[in-house]
């Protein structure tokens, strides 16, 4: 490790603790709410599933529209060190926590957090999307999809693409929730 490594995790590290210090989860959830973007955790116990579903393989490129804290490429890059990982959030403290998380938790080299918004970003590198959005942003991704002509698999928590039907229905969850968070839905576009 050179020396400008060293300062700069430092540097994270110590923006890290102070973050941690003001109430991260306060802030994250109150930014999220002012940019009408929530933010919901997918839950550690689902990953198994979601990744079962997704068929990921060496090779492949995973975006997580939404990324949130980065949890679910994070466990996904460490599972899969052939599998590029690619994060897109559109709040700027969960891209830099997520960021912070990869830097801590290994630098992992097949892990990329973005800062941005996904109907701006080129998603023609992806073969496989995993996303939790809402069903505006859903519909708005099945355009987005269908205007780019990209060939992916796709794994939704909840909503499903309107005008598709899906490949696959997975349960999450024994537990309905009250929008179908439960569920996740699989197409191959």
């Amino acid at each position: 490790m050179d020396i400008s490594s060293v300062v700069s995790f430092a540097i994270q590290a110590f923006l890290f603790l102070i973050v941690v210090a003001i109430g991260a989860d306060f802030l994250i959830v109150h930014f999220s709410k002012q940019m009408r973007s929530p933010f919901l955790r997918t839950p550690r116990a689902y990953f198994d599933t979601i990744f079962e579903a997704l068929k990921v393989k060496a090779g492949d490129v995973v975006y997580d529209l939404g990324c949130g804290d980065g949890s679910l490429l994070l466990e996904c890059a460490i599972r899969n060190p052939g599998v590029r990982c690619v994060g897109i959030e559109r709040n700027p403290l969960l891209c830099a926590y997520a960021r912070l998380r990869a830097r801590m938790r290994r630098n992992l080299k097949n892990l990329t957090f973005v800062r941005g918004n996904l109907f701006d970003s080129d998603l023609s590198a992806a073969t496989h999307i995993y996303t939790y959005l809402v069903p505006s942003a859903m519909e708005l991704l099945s355009k987005k999809i269908a205007h780019e002509g990209t060939h992916v698999r796709l794994a939704s928590r909840a909503f499903r693409l309107l005008g598709r039907t899906p490949t696959s229905v997975h349960q999450l969850s024994t537990t309905s929730g009250a929008h179908g968070q439960h569920q996740l839905f699989v197409y191959d576009l």
